[in-house]
């Protein structure tokens, strides 16, 4: 069982439509779920647009796709394979003297531009 405080359904994801724009009442929302189910039920209580989240970084005037991704290294280095990427992640974190380790690391902090 849910209960809402409010004198509406929907909770935090409520809506008001004035003047036929649907207005985000307590701020703008991003709902993910893979459950049709839920998904249809949300959907019952106000309408969601489908969104996909596409981060990007700009850096020195230059966009590039968050997280890092083939394209971003492309853009970065243009290398066209994962294996090419790893090659020179892997150069850098030996430039930087980086010793390796069995445990995984995050080497985003590691990547520079050439």
């Amino acid at each position: 069982m849910a209960i809402d405080k409010r004198p509406h359904i929907g909770g935090n994801i409520y809506c008001e439509n004035i003047e036929g724009i649907n207005v985000h009442k307590y701020g703008a929302h991003i709902f993910h779920t893979s459950n049709k189910k839920i998904w249809n039920y949300v959907n019952s209580l106000v309408e969601f647009n489908r969104y996909t989240n596409s981060p990007v970084a700009n850096y020195k005037g230059n966009l590039y796709n968050l997280p890092f991704n083939m394209n971003t290294f492309y853009q970065l280095w243009k290398v066209k394979t994962p294996a090419e990427a790893k090659a020179v992640i892997d150069q850098q974190v030996a430039d930087l003297g980086y010793c390796q380790s069995t445990k995984p690391r995050r080497t985003s902090a590691l990547i520079s531009k050439n």
